[in-house]
């Protein structure tokens, strides 16, 4: 039957500036991952002391987003684990029925 999605292909600029977008979040979710780890280790640098103070956060809220981050990325490894493992078998499965 084929496939009915269709689907609108983006242009060149468009994806540019959807990847940026995704990248730099995920560059202030790195820099705010290791201001918070060189806080918990009482590392002292200057431009992480300023990040400490731009963020304004407690010690104790530190611990929690560390805590916070560390379960939710054990999460998404987990499922994308058990979803790859799924997906595997299911080929394999296709490719089984195929043989027969």
């Amino acid at each position: 039957m084929g496939n009915l999605i269709i689907r609108k292909k983006r242009s060149w600029f468009r994806k540019l500036l959807e990847n940026t977008f995704v990248y730099g979040m995920w560059l202030i979710v790195i820099i705010i991952l290791i201001s918070i780890i060189f806080f918990l280790c009482n590392i002292d640098i200057d431009n992480f002391v300023t990040m400490y103070l731009l963020l304004n956060i407690s010690a104790k809220e530190f611990q929690s987003y560390f805590e916070m981050f560390s379960w939710l990325i054990s999460f998404i490894f987990i499922i994308g684990f058990f979803v790859q493992m799924h997906h595997g078998m299911m080929k394999e499965y296709k490719h089984e029925e195929i043989k027969k």
